[in-house]
Order: structure tokens, then C-alpha cells, then sequence
């Protein structure tokens, strides 16, 4: 719900809306897969998850060698749905990944899947994923994370320097 919002408020369009609400439906599905198809593994990922205190992507390549979101796109993708959902589900955490400037369903998906963690943080002990500002400045989006919070029914946040201060904030605590 919270990327069809994104992207209504950034387009106005329904249909680009609804298709931003398929692939936000979709985007975790690799989970279910995984889950459903090797539970010792999945199981595995989530007690390395919480034992060395990684992010679930970390330990899901560590014991799968994919992610849940390679594995939802790849399943989809013999559904033959649109590319832009597949790629908002490949990259949803890993938005750089992808060549898209401007807005796109990947941009929604990302930043909702990002507010939506942000929201239920510590509900596992777990941290949230950080909103990809390199992404977004690259998209021309990086104006736009307090209007979609607000968008989102969530408090804006301040934003404080310039963008390579905050860069490269982010990346030495990610290095610390």
C-alpha cells in the first residue's frame, strides 16, 4: 500500500499506481519460495541472521548463495510479468543495481519496503534498511523521502547536510 501511494502521489496516474501495488505485493515472495521449498535452509539463514547479527540478505547469501528477491523475480519471471516488476523485486534492496533514472516502480518499492521496516523496527531485534540516497540523488529523487513519508502517513524526517556528508556518514557506520 505504501508504494502504490508513493507512486500515485508522484505520477497521478491509477494504473501506474496499481502496478506499483503489484510489484510492492509481490516484492517478498522469495521468502514464501524459500520458506516453502527448503525450510531447513531458510531456517538456517534466520538463526545466522540473528547469532552473528546480519542482515537477512548477508545470511541469505551466505547459505543460499541468492536472495529472496533474486529468487521472487526469477519465479515471476516464468509468469512473464512486466520487466518493472521484476526488476522493482530484484533490486528492491539493491536499487543501484538497476540503470532507471527518474521515478520508477523500483523507486517506490524500495523506499516502501524501507518505511515499512522503519515502522516495525525492533519488533525483531533486527534494524531496518536505509532509503538508497546515492540511488535516489541518481534518480533525481533525492527531494522527494520527506513528501513520501508524509505520503506514507509517517513524520518527515530532518535532514541534515549536504549529500556527500550524509553518504559518507552512512558508509562509515556500515563499515563500523
Amino acid at each position: 500500500m505504501l508504494a502504490r501511494a508513493i507512486a500515485f502521489a508522484e505520477t497521478r496516474d491509477a494504473k501506474i499506481a496499481e502496478t506499483t501495488f503489484t510489484a510492492g505485493l509481490l516484492h517478498d515472495l522469495g521468502k514464501l519460495v524459500l520458506a516453502g521449498n527448503v525450510p531447513e535452509m531458510y531456517e538456517t539463514v534466520q538463526r545466522m541472521r540473528e547469532s552473528k547479527n546480519i542482515s537477512q540478505l548477508e545470511a541469505e547469501r551466505l547459505v543460499l548463495g541468492t536472495t529472496h528477491a533474486e529468487v521472487g523475480a526469477c519465479l515471476l519471471a516464468t509468469w512473464s510479468l512486466p520487466l518493472p516488476i521484476l526488476e522493482a523485486i530484484a533490486c528492491h534492496h539493491a536499487p543501484r543495481q538497476s540503470t532507471e533514472t527518474g521515478f520508477s516502480l523500483l523507486a517506490a518499492v524500495h523506499v516502501a519496503n524501507v518505511l515499512s521496516q522503519e515502522n516495525c523496527a525492533g519488533s525483531d531485534g533486527q534494524t531496518a534498511d536505509s532509503i538508497d540516497l546515492e540511488f535516489l540523488f541518481r534518480s533525481g529523487l533525492g527531494d522527494c523521502r520527506n513528501r513520501w513519508r508524509e505520503v506514507c502517513g509517517l513524520p518527515a524526517r530532518q535532514e541534515s547536510g549536504s549529500l556527500e556528508e550524509r553518504l559518507r556518514r552512512r558508509k562509515e557506520s556500515k563499515e563500523n
